[in-house]
């Protein structure tokens, strides 16, 4: 359905625990279920190359899962996993175009003398239904692996320098229906507060 809409959400239910599993890693797990009335979905117009939203109006129940581990070796060095899945019913559309069912994070951090700053980041997200609305057909999007690399250099509190170099596996993959991400790139940069 094409127009713009508000997506309501209806009612949510949620449920959580936080521990730790030692003195250095954490854990947090929680489920929600919630109802939308109007939800936001994606669909590819070929006749203008443009993503148009497309909307459930009947009911739709999401619900989500979530488990994040994060373990500190000390100050320096920080690790953490965010594992999400989320299952879809509804009630007018097929499928959640556009949208994934799972969704992994890794994030890494090392804090070097408190001058150089290094991250490196994983995400991982499943194959998903796209809908191309020229002729009303379902199209399967790839499974996509991202992987960046930053570092950045604090020469004092008012100067610092920065690199990030993103996709560095040059995965060629599309998050929407014939929309390329960037392959191999790289951004630097210097920073000047006063």
């Amino acid at each position: 359905m094409h127009g713009i809409y508000n997506t309501n959400k209806q009612i949510e239910f949620y449920l959580g625990l936080k521990g730790s599993l030692g003195k250095r890693t954490f854990f947090s797990i929680y489920g929600s279920v919630a109802n939308y009335k109007n939800m936001l979905f994606f669909g590819f117009d070929s006749s203008n190359s443009s993503q148009l939203p497309l909307y459930d109006n009947g009911k739709v129940t999401l619900t989500t899962m979530q488990l994040e581990l994060n373990h500190h070796f000390g100050e320096k060095f920080r690790t953490g996993l965010t594992l999400t899945s989320y299952n879809y019913s509804m009630e007018k559309l097929l499928s959640p175009y556009s949208k994934p069912t799972f969704e992994a994070k890794w994030n890494n951090s090392l804090n070097l003398a408190d001058k150089f700053l290094f991250r490196l980041d994983l995400f991982y997200m499943n194959e998903r239904t796209a809908y191309n609305i020229s002729n009303r057909k379902e199209v399967k999007l790839n499974a996509m692996v991202d992987a960046n690399f930053a570092i950045d250099y604090r020469y004092n509190k008012h100067v610092s320098a920065f690199l990030n170099i993103n996709n560095f596996a040059n995965n060629q993959y599309q998050r929407w229906l014939n929309y390329n991400v960037y392959g191999f790139n790289v951004l630097g940069g210097m920073t000047f507060t006063f």
